[in-house]
């Protein structure tokens, strides 16, 4: 024990001993091994405020209205993919939705997300937007993100694309809350002798339309 302590010691005092001739030997000099660090600005943010950021960065909701929910379950469907990766693909978006709470269907459902792999993305997606304009421009106010946002799912150089139209619906019947361009007229029926305002039916309301995704190989 004592041995020990007598080590420590002296290693404590010859290394005091060096310090003290550096210091003489350079005054007023930097040590060659400390090196000055800029000074660092750290700006935290709440969490809330983070989370809301991230989800409106990705979600991209239309101008003016906020993101739609799921009030029915999804079935995610898959074009132009073998078996085994559309799988995988269509396993992994279940995943995600089973983890924030959205139902799903099972097996042989109808699929109201699309996921769809083609490699001439921009040919597919003009066709697509040929063949069904009103499931891409729903000719309802903020029911998606504009024309300049449409040509731009039509035309690019991104290898992932995705569009989806949100409209107000009742969250009962799912039936839509809004007339379309080329449907007929409707007025909201009473329901056990109470007539709902429109202002009282927008309360009640959710969005729901199926979203669109595609990606070129």
């Amino acid at each position: 024990m004592k041995t020990c302590l007598m080590v420590r010691l002296c290693l404590l005092f010859i290394l005091g001993i060096a310090n003290e001739v550096d210091a003489q030997v350079n005054p007023g000099q930097p040590h060659p091994l400390i090196t000055q660090l800029e000074d660092l600005n750290v700006t935290g943010k709440q969490t809330v405020e983070q989370a809301e950021a991230f989800v409106s960065n990705i979600g991209a909701p239309p101008s003016g209205r906020k993101m739609a929910v799921w009030s029915r379950s999804i079935c995610v469907g898959s074009i132009g993919m073998a078996a085994e990766p559309a799988g995988y693909m269509i396993d992994r978006v279940l995943d995600w939705a089973n983890h924030v709470g959205i139902r799903t269907s099972g097996p042989g459902c109808n699929p109201n997300i699309l996921i769809v792999s083609t490699d001439d993305a921009d040919r597919t997606a003009q066709a697509l937007v040929r063949a069904r304009p009103l499931d891409f421009d729903a000719r309802v106010e903020s029911s998606h993100r504009g024309r300049a946002a449409l040509r731009e799912f039509e035309q690019s150089d991104r290898p992932v694309r995705w569009w989806h139209v949100s409209i107000p619906v009742d969250p009962d019947t799912g039936d839509a809350l809004v007339r379309q361009r080329g449907q007929q007229p409707f007025s909201i029926a009473a329901t056990d002798g109470i007539i709902r305002a429109p202002s009282t039916w927008a309360l009640m309301a959710r969005s729901s339309r199926p979203l669109g995704c595609m990606t070129t190989a």
